[in-house]
C-alpha cells in the first residue's frame, strides 16, 4: 500500500469516527423516544414491572453506547479508530438485539393491533437507522440484525399464515435496506475520497506556497544585499567622477569623462529602479499632488531624451495651457517610463503625444508605431523584470522593471492606466489625470548651487573611498569636514575640536549593528541640540527603506549626485 493510500485509509477511518460520533445525540434521543412509545404501547398488555426492567435494561444499553463513545472518542489517539468502529458495531448489535427481544418476550399472538403497531415501530426504526449509520455499513448490518433475528424468529415459530407472511416481508424489507445503506456507503466514501483529494491538493498549493514565499524572501534578501552592496562603489566613483571635473581642462578629457558619466547615469538608473519597486512595496512613496502644467513638464522629459530620438519622428501635440493635479515626481516617473518605452520600441516612425478633455480629467495619450505587443502577452508587461524583446539580455534595454513601476505609481497617484497594442503595429498608452487649476500653479525658480562656506559637516561611512570622496565635494564647497568610520570615531573628533557641527551625513549600515538613525541620535544627544542630518542608503530592503523613511532627518539614495546632495544639505538647513 502506498503512503497515499494508507493516508486516505487514516482519513477514512477519521472521519468515519466523526461522523457516527457527531449523530450520538441524536441517535440517544431516538433510543429514547422509541422506549417511550414501546412502554406507553405496552403498558395496558404487558405487567408493569416487566416492561419497565425491559425500559431499564434497553436505555441502559443505549446510554452506555453514548458515553463510551465520547471516551473513545476523546482518547481516539490511544485507542484507536478501529477500537471506536469494533465498539460501534457491538453497541448497534446490543441495541437492536435489546429491542428486538420485545416481540419476543411480550408477544401478544392474537393481538392484530400489536402486530401493526409494532411492525410500524420496527420499520421506522431499522429505516431511521440508516441515517446515523451509513458511514460505515456493518454499524447497521449489526443493528438491523439484532433487531431482525429475534422478531422475524418469533413471527417463524408461531403458527398461522399471516406471521410466516410478515416474517418474509421483514427479511425482505432489511435485504433492501442493507443493499441500500451499502450503497449510501458506497456514496460516502466517494464523497469521503473527493474531500480528501482537495485536502491533499490545499495542503500541496499551501506547501508550495511556502516555498515560493521563501524563494521570494531570499530573491529580495539577495537584491537588497547585492544592490547595496553594487551602490557602495558606484557611490564613490560618482563622487569621485564629480571631484574629477573641473579639474579637467583637456577637450578629449572631458569627452571622456562625460561618457563615464553616461554609463553611470545607465546603471544608476537600474539600480533606482529597484530602488523604486522596494519603496513602493514598503510604502514609504507618498502621492502629494500639486498643480503644475503638464507641457512643462513633457517638455522637459522630451528634451532629456532627444538623444535617443534621432532614428524616429516625436511629435508633442500638448497644449501650453495643459494643467493637472498629481505629484509632479510620480507623474514625471510615469510619463518617462512610458515615453522610453515607446521610444525603445519604435525603430522607425513616429512617438505622437496628444490629449484631450473629458469632464475634470485630462487624458494624456502616448501613441507609438513601434513593433507593438502580442496579445498573449499583454497580461504579463506590468510584471516585475519582463521585457518581451530583450531574450539576450542586453543591459542597455535596463532590468524590465520600467512598466511595473509604471502601474503601481499609478494606482498610487489615482491615476487611470489603459494600453492597447496591435503586435507589428503600434502601442497606445493612455493616461487619465485629474485636471488642475492654472491659477494655483506654485512656479519656483531654477535650482542654484548654495553656498555652503564654513560649515561643520561630520560625515560617517565605514568605507574609506566613500569618505574620501564625501571630504573631496565638501571641501570644493569650502566646508570644514570631520569624517569617521564609526559613530564612536566620529564622537572623539568632535571632542577633540570642541565643535559642534552645523549638519550630519551619515550612510545608513555602519559597521557591526550600527546604522546611521543611531549615529545621529547619538551626536544629537551628546550635544542636546536637533542637528539637521542626512541619511544616505543604498538599501532596497522594504523594512530598511520604512525604517530609513521614518527617522529624523532628509534620506538620499545612493549613488548620490554632488548637485543634489549640495540642494539637500541647503534645504536641511533652511527646514
Amino acid at each position: 500500500m502506498t503512503n497515499k493510500l494508507k493516508d486516505f485509509d487514516d482519513f477514512l477511518l477519521s472521519e468515519r469516527e466523526e461522523f457516527l460520533n457527531s449523530h450520538q445525540n441524536m441517535t440517544i434521543i431516538g433510543h429514547c423516544c422509541v422506549a417511550l412509545m414501546t412502554v406507553t404501547f405496552l403498558w395496558d398488555q404487558i405487567p408493569h414491572q416487566q416492561i419497565l426492567i425491559w425500559a431499564s435494561v434497553f436505555l441502559s444499553v443505549a446510554f452506555v453506547s453514548f458515553f463510551s463513545s465520547k471516551i473513545l472518542h476523546t482518547g481516539t489517539l490511544i485507542f484507536g479508530h478501529d477500537i471506536f468502529l469494533v465498539k460501534s458495531v457491538l453497541t448497534a448489535i446490543a441495541i437492536g438485539f435489546t429491542w428486538g427481544m420485545v416481540p419476543l418476550i411480550f408477544f401478544v399472538p392474537d393481538s392484530t393491533t400489536f402486530l401493526i403497531i409494532i411492525f410500524c415501530i420496527y420499520t421506522g426504526y431499522i429505516s431511521s437507522a440508516i441515517s446515523v449509520s451509513f458511514a460505515y455499513s456493518p454499524v447497521f448490518i449489526g443493528f438491523a440484525a439484532g433487531i431482525t433475528a429475534p422478531f422475524a424468529a418469533r413471527l417463524i415459530y408461531s403458527d398461522g399464515y399471516e406471521h410466516n407472511f410478515i416474517s418474509i416481508a421483514i427479511f425482505v424489507y432489511v435485504t433492501i435496506l442493507i443493499y441500500a445503506s451499502r450503497n449510501i456507503h458506497q456514496i460516502f466514501i466517494r464523497s469521503t475520497r473527493s474531500n480528501f483529494d482537495k485536502l491533499s491538493l490545499l495542503k500541496e498549493l499551501k506547501a508550495e506556497k511556502e516555498v515560493a514565499i521563501k524563494a521570494n524572501n531570499s530573491k529580495s534578501r539577495f537584491l537588497a544585499a547585492a544592490s547595496h552592496d553594487l551602490r557602495q562603489p558606484l557611490n564613490a566613483v560618482s563622487l569621485f567622477v564629480d571631484v574629477l571635473d573641473p579639474l579637467l581642462d583637456d577637450k578629449n578629457e572631458r569627452q571622456i569623462l562625460k561618457k563615464i558619466r553616461l554609463s553611470l547615469k545607465g546603471l544608476n538608473k537600474m539600480l533606482h529602479g529597484l530602488l523604486d519597486i522596494s519603496k513602493l512595496d514598503a510604502k514609504a512613496m507618498e502621492n502629494r499632488p500639486k498643480h503644475l502644467n503638464l507641457s512643462t513638464l513633457v517638455k522637459s522629459l522630451l528634451n532629456d531624451l532627444s538623444f535617443k530620438t534621432s532614428h524616429l519622428t516625436l511629435t508633442n501635440e500638448l497644449s501650453a495651457q495643459s494643467v493637472v493635479y498629481s505629484d509632479p515626481i510620480i507623474l514625471e516617473r510615469i510619463i518617462g517610463n512610458v515615453l522610453e518605452n515607446a521610444i525603445k520600441y519604435t525603430h522607425a516612425g513616429s512617438v505622437i503625444l496628444k490629449e484631450s478633455l473629458i469632464d475634470d480629467k485630462i487624458i494624456l495619450k502616448i501613441q507609438d508605431t513601434g513593433i507593438g505587443i502580442r496579445e498573449n502577452q499583454l497580461g504579463v508587461i506590468f510584471d516585475e523584470f519582463q521585457q518581451l524583446n530583450n531574450p539576450e539580455r542586453n543591459r542597455e534595454q535596463g532590468l524590465g522593471l520600467g512598466l511595473a513601476i509604471v502601474k503601481r505609481l499609478c494606482a498610487l497617484a489615482n491615476i487611470e492606466l489603459k494600453l492597447i497594442s496591435e503586435f507589428g503595429k503600434g502601442t497606445l498608452v493612455t493616461l487619465t489625470i485629474p485636471k488642475g487649476n492654472d491659477s494655483k500653479i506654485e512656479y519656483l525658480p531654477a535650482e542654484a548651487q548654495a553656498d555652503l562656506s564654513n560649515l561643520l559637516v561630520i560625515v560617517i561611512d565605514d568605507e574609506r573611498s566613500i569618505l574620501e570622496g564625501m571630504e573631496k565635494i565638501l571641501l570644493s564647497w569650502n566646508c570644514s569636514v570631520i569624517i569617521g568610520v564609526s559613530k564612536l570615531e566620529a564622537l572623539d573628533k568632535l571632542k577633540q575640536q570642541n565643535s559642534v557641527p552645523d549638519i550630519i551625513i551619515s550612510d545608513f549600515r555602519l559597521q557591526g549593528e550600527e546604522n546611521g538613525i543611531d549615529a545621529i541620535e547619538c551626536i544629537r544627544e551628546e550635544f542636546n541640540i536637533s542637528i539637521p542630518a542626512i541619511l544616505i542608503t543604498g538599501d532596497t530592503n522594504p523594512d530598511r527603506i520604512s525604517l530609513a523613511q521614518n527617522a529624523d532627518c532628509a534620506v538620499m539614495y545612493k549613488p548620490i549626485e554632488s548637485a543634489v546632495l549640495n540642494i539637500s544639505m541647503r534645504n536641511c538647513l533652511i527646514t
